[in-house]
Formats: C-alpha cells, structure tokens, sequence
C-alpha cells in the first residue's frame, strides 16, 4: 500500500488522537453515553420533536371508524399524551439550544486545555441525557406528580388546555429548526462514536 492508500483508510480515532484537538482527544478517550458531534445530536433532536409531532397528529386525526377496533380509547387518553408531549418538546427544545450553543461557544473557545474541554463535554452530556431521555419520562411523572396534588380527577377525559394541533405545530417546528440547524452547523469531522 502506498502513503495515499493509507492515508484514505485513517482510522478516525487514531487520527483524533493523534491530530485532533484536545477537546477532540478526550471526547474520544471518554466514557459516553452519546458520543455524537454536536451536529448529530442536534439532528436526533429534531427527529425525535417531528416524530412528536406526527404521533400527535396522528391521535387527535384517527377516525372514528378506526378508534372502535382499539383497545383503549385514544380521545380519553389524547389529555394525557398532549401534556406529556408539550413537556417533552420543551425539554428538548431548550436542551437542543443549549447543545447548540455549546458547540458554537466550543468552536470559538478552541484551543483549549483539558480542564476545559472536560466541562464543555460534561455540559454537552448532561444536556445529552436531558433531552434523549428525561424529554422521554419526565412529562409522565410530571403529570402523576400533579395527579397525586390535586387528588382523584379524571384528566385524561377532560379536553386538552392546550390544544393538540398547537403541541403537534410546536412539536414540528422544533424538529425542522433543529434539522435545518443541523444541516448547517460546521462539521469539525470529528469522531462520531460509531
């Protein structure tokens, strides 16, 4: 093999630790649970607010023909399922933007120590973990927590104080912010994780 054919078969985390910055060489030595670039977080983000958004839609439009052949009643359940949404797209809403301003602030920031690059990827992983999984369980115990202070009531029968519509156009529109920002959010080539 000649010097190009190796160079064209890198293998990406010896070239980041070997050529990349110190933010890049402990991101690759570290222990994570999303080792995602930045980037691709924030294109998971706006996957998973539009995915969201078509499970609402897609409750709040099931026709009635449809609905008689399920085993619970999605109308009584749909309450339910706005609140934990809405809940849910603002965690990562305010996760995705946090994770964006921490790449862009790392970006300008370079070169940095190690001191400092550990924080900046304790931040983008706590943030990590806010979004890809509190978003997913915090609006269901939000909602019981509420149950258990106000007692007995049957919310999930009761319509929706925030309309379905509303949480789903919410929804999508953080998910294709978050798709276009991901789309135009500098790639550093760094390691993926994959």
């Amino acid at each position: 093999m000649t010097d190009s054919d190796d160079r064209g078969m890198e293998d990406p985390v010896t070239s980041a630790l070997v050529d990349g910055s110190t933010y890049d060489q402990i991101r690759v030595q570290r222990i994570s649970t999303f080792k995602w670039p930045v980037r691709q977080k924030l294109f998971r983000l706006g996957g998973l607010s539009s995915a969201t958004s078509a499970l609402i839609l897609s409750l709040a439009l099931l026709p009635s023909g449809v609905v008689e052949f399920l085993p619970t009643d999605p109308y009584a359940a749909l309450t339910r399922v706005v609140l934990t949404a809405a809940i849910a797209v603002a965690v990562m809403a305010v996760s995705g933007i946090l994770l964006a301003v921490a790449g862009t602030a790392r970006r300008r920031l370079e070169p940095m120590d190690e001191a400092r690059a550990e924080a900046m990827l304790a931040f983008e992983e706590m943030w990590s973990l806010i979004g890809f999984v509190v978003a997913a369980h915090a609006g269901v115990d939000v909602l019981d927590g509420v149950y258990r202070l106000i007692g007995p009531m049957a919310y999930m029968s009761v319509p929706a104080p925030v309309p379905p519509s509303a949480v789903a156009v919410t929804a999508l529109a953080v998910g294709m912010t978050f798709l276009v920002v991901s789309a135009v959010f500098p790639d550093d080539g760094q390691w993926t994780g994959s």
